[in-house]
């Protein structure tokens, strides 16, 4: 059944047809143990070595588009189905607005403006039935009547909000910030009544009785968490697996990323997140994919691990699943749709992917059979949430154009306009695509910022990867050794040559630069004023000498030196410091005071000079930039 467009000032019928058939195919999911992976869409024979000769002149999105004030880079999980599957609430970090939908008559009910740059996020329901959504720059939880289409308040929260739960037993939202703070708040208004102070950044929160889950992001770890002390009660990842790397030799891949923490019902919850070569990567043209036949994995994979009572158990790497931001669970029918937000060269994206849980969890092969356990459907957009109704069907939300797609199992069958503002940007698709080696830009820079993994790279040695939020194209010359001079230097290494992407053109590289140099600072952690004002001072003084490198807005010469880290590279800006630990090119330093203890020959000007009691003040100044 094809689908057919919806404006908001209709009341369509619940099922209609249109003259645009969608796609619909079954996809084959590589095993535990090992992937086949090839350039998707530049016709290289599955499981053979990346052709990077063929690389298309452009990705093919048209005329290219720069939005003044670039949308945000993809964090999904912005959908939530509530009133028993009457109504969905789907937040748009886009446009700033929060879109209430009757999935009965299929139809638009309300669109609320929120302030400008709140970015919404998590959406929950409480037990009256009232909506709570997390501002990730906002920093904030807004409480909506989505029955009614209004806000009811908007509390002050953390300076960067990122998971949200409801607890019934206790009547609290709990959400969990990026400084590690989890907070919880009375469901029916009001400050927070508690707490607690866990490692920084979190990412979701899943309530388990008297217990929390809750997720860190870029480590994938998820805590457990006493919900009545706020005691750690343990840390886990999903288990590292081994198969087999580029260059035929074993390669262990880790987790890294977790993109989303969702109940799983009885089984447990579910994490869908990245895994990460924690083995050589080659540099090389192609060195971030697959090389070979058989089974055989790249840089970047994608996977979900349900946490279950005997521990985690993890599904086969997911080919074809770049950026895997969400996963929904249908516990009538024990299946999961995984939400990949790469977009493709061609301008196209990839597919919501339907899973038998049972079997993806048990399967030991190479890749699942296709069949009706696994399939694919492709809505008409960019997909980044999706949430399932009670009654078994699929609400696929798309960020551009602004749509929910309703799907039966899997056929479309009505596509509902929430806003028809464009927020396309050239710059935002490009950071987004997925090449044929399964990674984008966003794989290690996930939300615009860094993975906070150590790479180690054949010949050059471990490298920590970059941050990019805060201005990058004023940090020039780009990578540790600064031997890049420019963005074009850039992608002609990484992009084009590394991750054997297309080449771009040079208003879709003025689009990418504009998109990167647009990514928002996160807002600094809550630092004690008093050391902080003795910090700056010492940072500003003669004595101390960091002005002499880290001058300036970004707080770099750009210059290159030896200060005893183990070699001469680029002096970094410290803009956005505090959310970016480990430090250091080989992320030797797990915390900013290492960095300082580290310096045993005294070559970081006079750092080596300041007490234990100037360098807390130092370190507690440097977390504000």
């Amino acid at each position: 059944m094809t689908p057919t467009l919806h404006r908001p000032s209709k009341r369509p019928p619940r099922t209609a047809r249109g003259p645009r058939a969608l796609l619909l195919a079954a996809a084959a999911i590589a095993a535990p143990a090992c992937s086949s992976l090839h350039r998707v869409g530049f016709d290289d024979p599955p499981g053979g070595p990346p052709m990077v000769d063929r690389t298309p002149a452009g990705p093919s999105y048209g005329s290219t588009v720069q939005q003044a004030d670039p949308p945000p880079a993809i964090s999904g999980g912005t959908l939530a189905v509530l009133h028993g599957g009457a109504l969905a609430l789907a937040a748009d970090p886009d446009r700033d607005r929060l879109h209430v939908v009757d999935l009965v008559d299929g139809a638009l009910s309300a669109s609320i403006a929120l302030q400008r740059g709140d970015e919404p996020g998590r959406v929950v329901e409480d037990a009256e039935g009232r909506a709570h959504v997390a501002l990730r720059r906002g920093g904030a939880i807004v409480d909506v009547d989505p029955a009614r289409g209004v806000i009811l308040g908007r509390r002050d929260a953390c300076p960067s909000p990122r998971g949200l739960a409801y607890d019934a037993r206790r009547d609290l939202l709990w959400l969990a910030c990026l400084d590690g703070e989890l907070l919880g708040f009375p469901a029916a208004g009001g400050a927070a009544t508690v707490r607690f102070q866990l490692a920084t950044d979190l990412r979701d929160v899943v309530v388990q009785g008297d217990r929390l889950l809750v997720s860190r992001f870029r480590s994938a770890e998820v805590l457990t968490v006493d919900a009545a002390t706020g005691a750690e009660l343990e840390r886990a990842a999903p288990v590292a697996i081994t198969v087999i790397g580029r260059q035929a030799a074993p390669l262990q891949l880790v987790a890294a990323v977790a993109w989303r923490l969702i109940d799983g019902g009885a089984g447990g919850p579910l994490l869908v997140h990245q895994r990460a070569a924690e083995g050589e990567v080659d540099p090389s043209p192609g060195g971030y994919g697959a090389g070979g036949g058989g089974c055989s994995a790249g840089a970047v994979t994608s996977a979900i691990t349900r946490w279950q009572v005997d521990g985690p158990r993890s599904t086969p790497i997911l080919a074809g699943a770049p950026l895997p931001v969400d996963v929904a669970f249908d516990a009538a029918r024990g299946r999961v749709a995984l939400v990949a937000a790469g977009s493709t060269p061609s301008g196209g994206f990839p597919s919501v992917t339907y899973l038998d849980l049972t079997d993806a969890l048990s399967s030991s092969a190479c890749s699942l059979p296709p069949g009706d356990a696994t399939q694919v459907v492709t809505p008409p957009g960019q997909a980044t949430a999706a949430a399932f109704r009670p009654s078994g069907q699929l609400v696929i939300q798309l960020r551009e154009p602004a749509m929910l797609v309703l799907a039966d199992g899997p056929p479309l069958t009505t596509v509902i306009s929430l806003d028809v503002t464009s927020r396309r940007d050239t710059g935002h698709d490009v950071f987004h695509l997925a090449t044929g080696l399964g990674l984008a830009c966003a794989s290690c820079h996930p939300e615009g910022g860094d993975d906070g993994r150590v790479w180690r790279f054949a010949r050059l040695g471990p490298r920590r990867t970059f941050a990019l939020r805060g201005g990058v194209m004023q940090r020039t010359p780009f990578h540790w050794d600064g031997a890049l001079a420019g963005l074009d230097d850039l992608l002609a290494e990484v992009l084009e040559g590394r991750m054997a992407g297309p080449s771009l053109r040079a208003d879709q590289r003025a689009a990418l630069a504009h998109f990167l140099d647009a990514l928002p600072a996160l807002r600094p952690p809550a630092v004690d004023a008093a050391a902080s004002a003795r910090g700056q001072a010492l940072f500003a003084s003669a004595g101390a000498g960091c002005l002499a490198c880290h001058g300036g807005a970004q707080h770099t010469s750009g210059a290159r030196a030896d200060v005893g880290t183990g070699g001469t590279f680029k002096v970094s800006s410290l803009a956005g410091l505090a959310q970016r630990a480990p430090y250091l090119h080989d992320g030797a330093a797990a915390t900013l005071r290492d960095r300082f203890t580290l310096d045993v020959d005294g070559r970081h000007r006079g750092a080596a000079r300041l007490s234990a009691g100037e360098l807390d003040d130092l370190v507690a100044y440097l977390g504000t930039l």
